[in-house]
């Protein structure tokens, strides 16, 4: 996540697991309930950080396909933030 503002970001573990259909973004369904810790992981003003997130609990492996990650941080108020990629 690059974060070019002068306020802290604040995201944290728990997202979603996205696959497009048919031009639309559907959620993929766990094999398994999902749990997320609730600590809050910053990013400061003008920085940039890398985090990883775990697929353990979907179906694996996944098909081939445009998948994304939703996740969402906060500054003040909440936005969404996508981190799509390609399994083929």
């Amino acid at each position: 996540m690059a974060q070019q503002h002068d306020d802290h970001l604040l995201f944290g573990e728990a997202f979603t697991l996205e696959r497009e259909v048919g031009g639309r973004w559907q959620t993929v369904a766990a094999d398994v309930p999902l749990y997320f810790t609730m600590e809050g992981l910053g990013v400061p003003p003008r920085s940039q950080v890398q985090h990883t997130y775990s697929l353990t609990g979907y179906p694996q492996p996944l098909a081939a396909g445009e998948y994304r990650i939703a996740i969402t941080y906060y500054c003040d108020v909440s936005y969404p933030l996508y981190a799509e990629f390609t399994i083929s």
